[in-house]
């Protein structure tokens, strides 16, 4: 089967992130005099938003701390306007790819649960040569994925530009939230293994389609 269109998730799938937003956290925590954390331990906590990362990177003990968990969050957040940009960058084979989809003429879009903020300015530093139809991060009054309102979204928008997209839609991720959404939008998961999960995770979570690199993704357009 050729689908139609492609949503993409950010973090993990299109952009390596885990240095700079693991070093921002641990920036808070160091200011905070809590104890931090390995780039691989921060890696499994990241993909439910930036709230349950910080609640997971806290001590047992302060997890439930609402004045911690609000400073710790303000902190990581100055952190990272400073930070997101040093040492992110475009996956190896990602430029290629999305040159294809577009060649292709197939709409994309990106649907994140990095707060709307930085995903606005990632994407516009270093995707702003391609053509997203639908750009989404974390926003007030919108659930994050894995509920699937904001793909819903999107799907929606892409049958507005071309209605017999349907539901022949690919959502491209590396988390188990990414999996998950595209179930409950009733769209096709598509599990990118260069992320922050295993293929057992995302099995685990519902994949059945799996790709070790980006240029595996042109076989489904």
């Amino acid at each position: 089967m050729k689908f139609k269109a492609v949503i993409f998730d950010l973090d993990g799938t299109l952009v390596d992130t885990l240095q700079d937003l693991a070093d921002s956290v641990n920036e808070a925590l160091q200011q905070l005099n809590l104890p931090q954390h390995s780039y691989e331990e921060i890696q499994k906590k990241i993909g439910y938003g930036i709230t349950e990362l910080m609640i997971s990177c806290l001590p047992t003990k302060q997890q439930k701390n609402t004045k911690i968990l609000g400073q710790a969050l303000e902190l990581t957040a100055e952190a990272y306007s400073r930070r997101w940009m040093l040492h992110s960058c475009l996956y190896p084979g990602i430029v290629h790819l999305l040159d294809q989809l577009m060649l292709k003429k197939i709409p994309m879009a990106i649907l994140s649960n990095k707060p709307e903020r930085f995903t606005q300015e990632m994407c516009s530093l270093l995707l702003k040569k391609w053509d997203f139809v639908y750009i989404s991060g974390g926003r007030d009054g919108f659930p994050l994925k894995p509920n699937p309102l904001t793909a819903q979204n999107i799907i929606c928008y892409f049958n507005q530009i071309d209605q017999n997209i349907g539901t022949d839609i690919v959502f491209v991720g590396d988390g188990d939230t990414d999996i998950q959404t595209a179930i409950a939008a009733g769209i096709t998961p598509v599990a990118v293994l260069w992320g922050f999960r295993s293929q057992e995770q995302l099995k685990k979570a519902g994949a059945s389609y799996f790709i070790s690199s980006p240029a595996e993704l042109l076989d489904f357009f």
